[in-house]
């Protein structure tokens, strides 16, 4: 539709459709923004008020560093996984990671196809990533933060 490229409601629309024929138990907060369970971890699906097409897959604090340097290592580790997995970014925020998948989803059909995908490749980088962290310093964070 013409109002695609200013406004989310389709994006969000077919976000809500697809969860639903994935199977995935699914609501929107107060900000429309979608929350969902995925692999035992709670991802969000955010939208841009000023871009239609535009969405950013997130799962947030998924590991926190209990310690400078575990931070440090966290860091390192973030920097191998993001260069690694080429979909996936993966950041940190005060101690806490966050994997993030942003794209640009003009219709259902690709959302369809990359959902699925960028669900798989956030969990690769996460678990690239908390491999790294393990193999360099031993203790494993805290993983089941949210």
């Amino acid at each position: 539709s013409s109002d695609s490229s200013s406004s989310p409601g389709r994006l969000r629309e077919d976000c809500l459709a697809v969860l639903t024929e994935l199977g995935l138990e699914h609501r929107t907060d107060e900000r429309e923004d979608i929350l969902f369970t995925y692999s035992n971890g709670n991802f969000y699906i955010v939208f841009s008020p000023n871009d239609g097409d535009y969405l950013r897959l997130v799962y947030p604090y998924f590991w926190q560093a209990e310690s400078e340097r575990e931070r440090q290592l966290a860091l390192e580790a973030a920097n191998v996984a993001n260069q690694k997995i080429k979909i996936a970014k993966i950041f940190l925020l005060d101690g806490k990671a966050l994997a993030v998948v942003e794209a640009y989803i003009p219709d259902i059909a690709l959302l369809r196809r990359r959902l699925p995908q960028s669900l798989e490749l956030i969990m690769v980088s996460c678990d690239e990533f908390i491999a790294h962290v393990d193999q360099n310093d031993g203790s494993t964070g805290n993983a089941s933060l949210n």
